[in-house]
């Protein structure tokens, strides 16, 4: 952390113009219990907006938009190493709110893909701050951005906490001229990121969309709620407002994934009413989506939630093995498959410099693990004596010569869960059938209900 210096009496940290992103290893997160004396001692323009409590603890009048946005400053500058301009006329983001998305993103879309891809996700409407760009690079190493906004002045200010962070490289911003558009992916300049062969060009692309109709909507609903909000909200009403509300918003975007389809893996938003979510999973489902993945975002007194969709199968199958260790559940692996006589070269995979996940690649031969294998299996046992069936590769005269029904990787404890379970994913490799990985899973998580 680069260490905050006063040099005026209203004590704004003064940082060099590029807060150089620090080591990738680095876990960036809010603490369990904040406190907010804390975050001022090490960002002192909060200081002026501290009030005293009873409990000898410190707190910020939420109704002052000046103290939400020094708190909102001092969070990203202390907890995620990012110096960010807030503009008193754009929305602040609430830092916890912004992060439990990404977390979000980060646990049911990002662990899709093997865990030493680089990905690219596509934020729509990043706004002044380009808050989850900069925290989404923060917290995702291996992933860059592309922000879009139809403001100008906003693109402006996001370049700039771009640049001041030193993120250039990892996050690039795009003016959408027409604002009907939401997916400007064929767009005159637009920085479409270097397409695979299977024409994918973003791993996922995430919104937090305009949720009312207008100011009036916007305080019938205020209204509604048991406990008025507190919290001063201010923006452009752009970001604010749309027509038709976050329900016209929302569908315009289902109905441009459509077109996009598999050149984005996962299509998400945030939610800002439950009524819309019943709204949006018809839609969805009618586009033809595979997959729908839904998420409950809670970190504050607001409660928003979140909907991802996607055209492609399913790449990632999980296992949790209960009550155990990332050693236990490996041996375990390493037994189940050795019965099976699948093959598992290991593959290195360091999460930090101290430190490493079980990583393999796998090779299946054959089906060993259906009904319909084992019975060929025994007639043939039975002409020949239990000679081998088949060879991977090379034929030593006996064995018929075949490709592997399938190829997959396996990470052992990348995306333990809270209940002393370890995880085990699985990720299909390009080219094979997701039916016969999905009949393996089905085989193995049979396995462990049996143990």
């Amino acid at each position: 952390m680069a260490q905050v210096h006063q040099r005026t009496e209203d004590s704004t940290p003064t940082v060099s113009r590029k807060r150089l992103h620090i080591d990738d290893s680095k876990i960036y997160a809010l603490p369990t219990s904040l406190s907010f004396d804390e975050v001022a001692r090490r960002f002192p323009q909060l200081k002026q907006y501290l009030i005293a409590k009873s409990d000898n603890r410190s707190t910020i009048d939420f109704g002052n938009a000046d103290a939400v946005r020094a708190l909102n400053r001092g969070l990203l500058y202390v907890y995620f190493d990012l110096n960010v301009t807030l503009p008193s006329n754009s929305l602040c983001p609430a830092i916890a709110n912004r992060l439990s998305y990404i977390e979000w993103i980060k646990a049911n879309i990002a662990a899709d893909f093997p865990p030493e891809s680089a990905f690219v996700g596509l934020d729509i409407g990043t706004g002044a701050s380009c808050i989850y760009p900069l925290l989404g690079v923060r917290t995702m190493p291996q992933c860059t951005f592309v922000g879009t906004d139809i403001n100008k002045e906003s693109i402006s200010v996001a370049t700039n906490n771009v640049a001041s962070n030193g993120l250039e490289n990892r996050i690039k911003l795009y003016l959408v001229e027409d604002r009907n558009i939401k997916l400007p992916l064929d767009a005159d300049n637009f920085p479409l990121p270097l397409i695979n062969d299977d024409g994918l060009a973003f791993a996922f692309c995430m919104c937090n969309p305009p949720f009312y109709r207008d100011q009036q909507e916007r305080h019938r609903l205020a209204k509604m709620k048991d406990c008025p909000p507190t919290l001063s909200t201010t923006g452009k009403d752009d970001e604010l407002y749309t027509t038709g509300g976050e329900e016209e918003f929302l569908s315009g975007l289902v109905a441009e994934s459509e077109s996009v389809g598999k050149r984005i893996r996962w299509f998400s938003t945030m939610v800002g009413k439950k009524t819309t979510l019943a709204f949006l999973r018809s839609k969805i489902r009618k586009a033809g989506a595979t997959f729908i993945r839904e998420g409950l975002l809670a970190p504050s007194k607001t409660t928003r939630w979140v909907l991802a969709w996607t055209f492609f199968e399913q790449t990632r199958f999980s296992l949790d093995f209960p009550q155990s260790n990332v050693v236990d559940a490996s041996k375990w692996l390493e037994r189940s498959f050795g019965d099976l006589g699948i093959v598992m070269d290991k593959m290195p995979y360091e999460i930090s410099a101290e430190a490493a996940l079980p990583y393999y690649m796998c090779t299946a031969p054959e089906k060993s693990w259906t009904r319909q294998w084992r019975r060929q299996q025994k007639a043939h046992n039975a002409q020949t004596g239990g000679s081998p069936r088949v060879t991977i590769g090379g034929n030593d005269g006996t064995a018929e010569t075949k490709s592997p029904e399938l190829q997959f990787r396996v990470v052992v404890g990348n995306n333990n869960n809270s209940l002393g379970s370890t995880s085990i994913d699985m990720y299909l490799e390009p080219g094979y059938s997701s039916n016969i990985i999905k009949s393996l899973h089905g085989h193995l998580l049979k396995k462990i209900r049996d143990n």
